[in-house]
This record gives C-alpha cells, sequence and structure tokens, in this order.
C-alpha cells in the first residue's frame, strides 16, 4: 500500500467519524429536547391541578367566612369586583 492510500484511508476514516459524531450530537440533542417537554408537561399538569386546588379551597373559605366588605377603591368604575372582604381577601359576588 502506498503512501497516498493510506492517507485517502485515514481522510476517509476521520470523515466518516466526524459524521458519526454529529449524527450522535443531533440525536441526543432531540432526546434532550424530548425530554425537557415530557417534564415542561408533567409540571404544567402538576400547575393545573394546584390551580384547581387552590379555586376550591377559595370557594371554601368563601362559604364559611364572616365577610366584612369594604369598597376597593383602586377598582375602577366598570370593574365588577368593588368591594373585597377585610378577613378572607376575596371580592365580594366571587363564588
Amino acid at each position: 500500500m502506498n503512501a497516498v492510500n493510506h492517507i485517502e484511508q485515514i481522510v476517509t476514516q476521520i470523515v466518516n467519524d466526524s459524521q458519526n459524531i454529529e449524527e450522535h450530537i443531533e440525536q441526543d440533542t432531540k432526546t434532550r429536547i424530548r425530554e425537557l417537554n415530557d417534564e415542561n408537561f408533567v409540571y404544567e399538569k402538576k400547575i393545573k391541578s394546584n390551580r384547581n386546588k387552590i379555586l376550591n379551597l377559595k370557594r371554601k373559605l368563601y362559604q364559611e367566612c364572616h365577610h366584612q366588605f369594604i369598597r376597593d377603591y383602586s377598582a375602577a368604575s366598570d370593574d365588577v369586583y368593588k368591594y373585597y372582604c377585610s378577613q378572607c381577601s376575596l371580592y365580594r359576588g366571587e363564588f
């Protein structure tokens, strides 16, 4: 085998190796993106669940509180909720 053929083989091997490395990096990146999207989905479900729990707790609080409503002067004249409870901080008519 002459030197030229040997160098051509080395160059071919280097090119193949770099293509394999690029493919490996691309696959790892896609996998990591998929994992992060899956993780986000789990967190979004947890956030939605927590929001529902908070809403249910607010409903319960609204029903049980002995309200003392006071005017919310930061509310605009056309706001639906103009009064809030000084005890529970929920707005009149919220639930």
